[in-house]
């Protein structure tokens, strides 16, 4: 169903289309200050060019691409040519160099010995090296400057050996970005071809199916930093694709986007942040005139910034979607596609105060899926749902996975979600865990400590270490921040041994310096040798409101105490499925999953189906 055809007050806004009914414009951002933020960035960026100094200098591994950065920082903001080649020719000393090797052209991950294997080590790696050559060139010694190109040379047929699927944003636009711009200053046109053609192939995939990596607080910076480097050095039919490429990215980020808190909002397909979203956009919407400048300030800045700092110059793409007042409404409903499965759709409700959004389908293990967003001058946690083995859902714990990272990690939830408004029902078929000695076995819903008021089924409650308030199926937490207000009923739990988990409000010591307390379903505790857990559920209702307060809070909290619920588990020849009937108010919510093939297989509101559309912001509010 269109999203246009929801009962709202204001008409859409899709991909290419703007009507807009009665909306006071949101004020135009003609840059303004722009120089003074480029100088102070450029103040951070000479502090962490000075810091992947000390480390080269002491002897420690450093990551090809922060060499290339550094080098990048030293001419475009010291005009340091000297070090900028010294580490240029750190970095290409480690580059595969003879051509008769399978591996011609390679990049490490990090100088010295590694025990990262990357193969996206070759587009980070070079990704400054096209505007080192094409902006700086001239800055660099004769010698210097050969040795660049012929390194870049080398990298080409190593960019173009490293297969990434069309959907892996990040990377297919940092590939093609190199072959582009290395194709232009080493004088292959075949490579500045084929950069170009998988621009147009990206944005192809782009207007069809979305943008796959979607509303990720780092890896939109990333895919801005290098559309917009890009921008700038190009011109003709490629500064068009990649404008278009530009403005895709930007609506994005301008109807996800919330001023009070100045975070993301929504769901993520990635976020390294469990707990409060934060990431490097942050950063770059304060070099944009968007944001305040983070709290953690500009002393040290990431020096891969360096790419925003050069993007940012005189030639710079003109952001405008935060200037098109249906993005920044208010009042509006967002819902993007981020893939060929149909599934493969977000839906966000944003309110004032107040932000609430679900994804369709799995991202990878560290995505977030649900998530609830109090826009409060305290920036307090997110809402969300974390799936975990390592009895540590709010993401500290760091796991090394296959190509040696060390990253934040949860389990898959493998969802089944309907949202309407503020309203969702959430069935959760996670992964059972791998067999062996596990910590704990756990889906917890995840809801800021620091709130203004925290209750169970009416009952406040303080948050403090050692909390752990036994809960029922038909327990309602409430959360209020201001006037805007949440509830959550986790109406069901399954544990490993086939039994009911049991379910609990728990504050920790290493969640409440996280700003966060969980409800959470105990599927399994223990150290067993060999864990048998084929099937778990997990369910749950969340409503939210926002202007609603006290009243609103009761009102809430009647509304999901007394919610239908006809729930229907079937076997058939193939599988187990899972099905839920609910009413909440005066809507109804028909979802269903595939237990054993961990899929979602309805999602009905009011017996329509979820949207789908690629993109679409409807101003206003949901009747």
């Amino acid at each position: 169903m269109p999203l246009g055809r929801l009962p709202l007050r204001v008409a859409a806004v899709s991909f290419g289309t703007v009507v807009l009914l009665g909306l006071a414009a949101a004020p135009a951002n003609p840059g303004s200050g722009l120089a003074a933020r480029r100088a102070a960035l450029a103040g951070g960026l000479h502090q962490a060019l000075a810091a992947v100094d000390a480390r080269v200098k002491r002897g420690e591994a450093v990551t090809t691409r922060d060499l290339a950065y550094a080098a990048e920082t030293a001419l475009a903001v010291d005009g340091d040519a000297a070090t900028a080649e010294r580490f240029l020719a750190l970095e290409t000393a480690n580059q595969v160099m003879d051509p008769a090797r399978p591996d011609y052209g390679e990049l490490p991950w990090q100088t010295g010995v590694s025990t990262i294997h990357d193969a996206n080590a070759i587009e980070f790696g070079t990704e400054s090296w096209g505007p080192i050559l094409l902006e700086f060139g001239n800055r660099l010694s004769p010698a210097a400057r050969a040795s660049l190109e012929e390194h870049a040379r080398a990298a080409i047929p190593a960019l173009r050996r490293h297969q990434a699927d069309i959907s892996y944003d990040n990377i297919i636009l940092m590939k093609a970005a190199s072959l582009l711009l290395l194709g232009r200053a080493a004088g292959d046109a075949s490579a500045e071809h084929d950069g170009a053609a998988l621009l147009r192939r990206a944005l192809a995939y782009d207007k069809r199916f979305g943008l796959h990596e979607f509303d990720a607080p780092t890896y939109y910076a990333v895919d801005l930093s290098d559309l917009e480097t890009a921008y700038r050095l190009t011109g003709g039919d490629d500064h068009a694709t990649i404008a278009a490429l530009l403005d895709l990215y930007w609506r994005d980020v301008a109807a996800h986007w919330s001023p009070v808190d100045n975070r993301l909002i929504g769901a993520h397909a990635r976020d390294y942040d469990f707990v409060h979203g934060d990431g490097d956009i942050e950063r770059r919407l304060w070099l944009e005139g968007i944001a305040p400048e983070p709290a953690a300030g500009l002393a040290h800045a990431p020096v891969q910034m360096v790419l925003d700092y050069v993007g940012s110059g005189p030639g710079r793409y003109e952001e405008h979607a935060f200037a098109t007042p249906a993005f920044t409404a208010p009042r509006r409903v967002v819902v993007a596609r981020y893939g060929e499965d149909p599934f493969a759709t977000t839906y966000t409700y944003v309110a004032p105060g107040l932000a609430v959004g679900s994804a369709g389908l799995d991202y990878i293990w560290h995505d977030k899926l649900v998530a609830v967003d109090f826009a409060s001058r305290k920036r307090v946690a997110q809402t969300s749902i974390v799936v975990d083995t390592a009895d540590d859902p709010y993401g500290h714990a760091r796991i090394v996975p296959v190509n040696g990272h060390r990253q934040v990690w949860h389990e898959a939830l493998h969802p089944a979600i309907a949202q309407r408004g503020g309203t969702l029902v959430v069935l959760g078929v996670p992964d059972p865990p791998a067999s062996g000695s596990i910590a704990s076995y756990e889906t917890s819903v995840l809801i800021p400590s620091d709130a203004d008021a925290i209750a169970v089924d009416g009952t406040p409650v303080t948050p403090a270490v050692g909390l752990a308030m036994p809960l029922t199926t038909k327990s309602v937490v409430t959360v209020r921040e201001g006037d805007a207000v949440e509830a959550i009923r986790v109406f069901r739990a399954d544990a490993c041994d086939g039994g009911d988990a049991p379910l609990q409000l728990r504050a920790e010591e290493s969640g409440l310096k996280a700003h966060a307390l969980r409800i959470v379903a105990v599927h399994y505790a223990g150290a067993e040798k060999t864990l048998t857990c084929h099937r778990v559920r997990f369910g749950a209702l969340i409503d939210a409101a926002s202007g609603v307060g006290t009243a609103g809070e009761r009102s809430l909290r009647t509304a999901l105490a007394g919610a239908r619920l006809d729930e229907e588990t079937t076997q058939s020849s193939d599988t187990l499925k899972w099905r839920v009937a609910a009413r909440i108010a005066a809507h109804t919510y028909d979802v269903a999953a595939d237990v054993d093939f961990h899929r979602p297989l309805l999602r009905l509101v009011d017996g329509a189906p979820m949207p789908a559309d690629t993109f679409n912001v409807v101003a206003g509010e949901v009747r």
